[in-house]
Order: structure tokens, then sequence, then C-alpha cells
């Protein structure tokens, strides 16, 4: 794969099982409120579980590395036609400097290789900036949820459905994160 970027020293490759101590600490970078770190150990249960699901298909993990050293990674799963986004950190002393940009071009770019039709991922609202990286990278938002949870009991309901969202809360639902869906079509191979 052929990759450039401004910052000296900086790679994409395919990720490794002898990565997964250094995603593990990516990932806890990334972490960079508690309101994300929630939502990760929410999602995964800890950082172990999301940096294993990254590491067991190396095909479908890129690692961004600059001298040696791990500091992001991308992970999704595929079947023939359809990438989902697993996993999209960056620690947070190399965030903002188009790092997280060029391992999303990386995901496009193996998902064209393999053909794929159609990219998919979800975003909690609060990581604005990753949805920005999204869109600008050619994928459109589809949609945004509520989660609304009662016990262990979680509902989704479309962001803009305030009649449903309304009734679910006098049922004594409590209103979760929002979530923003983003998709990217193509014609795969080419």
């Amino acid at each position: 794969m052929a990759f450039r970027h401004p910052m000296r020293g900086l790679g994409l490759r395919s990720g490794e099982v002898s990565d997964l101590p250094a995603i593990k600490a990516a990932i806890r970078s990334a972490c960079v409120s508690r309101e994300v770190l929630e939502l990760v150990e929410g999602r995964f249960g800890d950082h172990s579980r999301l940096a294993g699901l990254c590491c067991r298909y190396p095909s479908q993990c890129l690692v961004a590395y600059r001298r040696d050293r791990v500091i992001g990674c991308i992970a999704w799963r595929q079947d023939e036609f359809v990438g989902v986004l697993l996993a999209h950190v960056v620690m947070q002393e190399f965030q903002d400097l188009g790092i997280g940009t060029a391992l999303v071009r990386g995901f496009v770019e193996h998902a064209r290789e393999d053909g794929l039709r159609l990219l998919e991922l979800r975003v909690p609202a609060l990581l604005e900036p990753a949805g920005r990286i999204y869109l600008r990278e050619g994928f459109r938002e589809t949609g945004r949820w509520i989660y609304l949870n009662r016990g262990g009991n979680t509902l989704r309901a479309a962001a803009d459905d305030s009649a449903r969202i309304t009734r679910l809360e006098e049922a004594r639902y409590r209103r979760g994160q929002t979530w923003c869906q983003y998709e990217r079509k193509f014609s795969g191979k080419g």
C-alpha cells in the first residue's frame, strides 16, 4: 500500500498479534475523557477485548507507527461485499496530525482492493472529530440513534423521533448515548 504522510517516520502496516500491548496502550491513551472510557468499556468490556479484536484478523487491521512505535490503529470485519469498522484510535499525543485520516484512507484502500461495495460504521456523537474525518473521506451520515436503557433492556430510537423517545422516557427508560451511523458505497475494485 502506498502511503505518504508529512510526519516524518510515519507509516501504516497490517496489525500483528505482537502489536497487542501497543494497541492496548493506544486505546487507553485515546480515551481522553471519562465519557469516552465508559463508552469503550460499555461496548467492549475493557481495552484488552477491543485490542484483541484489532489483532484477531491481521488482514483487517492497520496500525499507524512512528519509529517502530504503534500510535494508532483501525480495525474492521468484512464479508464478501461489506466492511464494518470496529475500532479507530490514535494516541492522544498524536491526535489532530492527520493520522486518523491516514488510517481511514488505508481502510478505504483495503476495501477497494478486496472488492467491497459498502463500508459501514457507527460513532458516538461525542466523538464528532472522527465523524468529520469520515465525511471528508467520502462517507455520508445515514442516521442518528439514541439508545435508551431500563434495567438490562436497551432500545434504539431515531434521534429525530421525539414522540417515541418521549414514550420510552415516560416508561422509565433512561436516555443513553447518541450514535451516528455512516456509510460509503463504491463499485469495489478499480
